[in-house]
């Protein structure tokens, strides 16, 4: 019985770090950012262009991301702050809250080196929910951020390019 110990113990490792896999994508993403593109305050306001500095910081054992940063429009700033966990299994949730738009309902799925977000919120008082979807991409040393509100009326809401710096 002793000889299979150590491949019991070695298995019993694998499956409570299969979290820790998935934290090698967020992992990827550490560190400071910066770049530009547009976002809208509403489904209905025109786009602005808008200018951010981001940081992706590791967070304790759980393998959390936090992101804290500012982006800029035309004579507005908003404050960005977000919190990304790995579940394991390439699933992740997620808060994100930036220039008037608060998202806590964030359910992702990471495929290579994309991940993306559904979400859902509902403002206050309000009967309606709000769902849309929210997406991260890798490319390089190059992340694209983009969202969009799918109901009650679709529209995109923002796209940023950023870079390391």
């Amino acid at each position: 019985m002793k000889r299979f110990r150590l491949p019991l113990v070695a298995i019993a490792v694998l499956l409570m770090c299969r979290a820790c896999m998935a934290d090698a994508f967020l992992e990827r993403l550490s560190g400071q950012w910066s770049g530009g593109g547009w976002a809208r305050q509403t489904p209905e306001a025109p786009r602005e262009a808008v200018r951010c500095r981001l940081s992706f910081i590791p967070k304790g054992s759980s393998g959390s991301l936090e992101v804290t940063g500012k982006c800029a429009g035309a004579g507005s700033q908003s404050q960005v702050s977000a919190r990304l966990t790995p579940l394991g299994n390439g699933l992740y949730r997620a808060t994100w809250s930036a220039a008037g738009w608060r998202l806590d309902h964030m359910s992702g799925r990471r495929s290579g080196d994309r991940l993306l977000f559904r979400w859902s919120s509902q403002e206050g008082n309000a009967t309606e929910v709000v769902t849309g979807e929210f997406g991260l991409a890798l490319f390089g040393s190059a992340l694209s951020l983009k969202t969009r509100q799918t109901t009650p009326k679709p529209a995109e809401i923002g796209e940023l390019e950023l870079r390391r710096r």
